[in-house]
């Protein structure tokens, strides 16, 4: 559905640019310009799409957290007696009177 509404948009405003362009350029002007639009718009596309599957790996990864299962982060097992979540920041940080104590782990570590 994203996807669907990127390239809406993305045809809206490349018509409105055609239109608006369409007397101040020659023809090959606006095929380079064209086809350097469309190439942005590939590159949005895959960016959008490589972050939905981050989000995706992000979200499994705090709802096993979340429920109590340990999660594998390199060479350590994160679990709820020795890590706490930070929402803001996306990684886990070592609890008081633990030996993981200020220790932060990304949760890109746990891909």
């Amino acid at each position: 559905m994203k996807l669907f509404i990127i390239i809406l948009i993305a045809i809206l405003v490349g018509s409105t640019l055609y239109f608006l362009f369409k007397n101040k350029f020659n023809k090959r002007n606006r095929i380079i310009l064209s086809i350097l639009f469309i190439v942005i718009l590939i590159i949005i596309g895959i960016y959008t799409f490589m972050q939905d599957g981050n989000n995706k790996k992000d979200a499994d990864i705090i709802a096993s957290f979340l429920r109590g299962e340990s999660v594998e982060c390199g060479d350590l097992t994160i679990n709820q007696q020795n890590f706490t979540f930070i929402n803001g920041t996306l990684s886990f940080v070592g609890k008081k009177d633990t030996k993981f104590f200020g220790k932060t782990i990304p949760i890109e570590q746990c891909y």
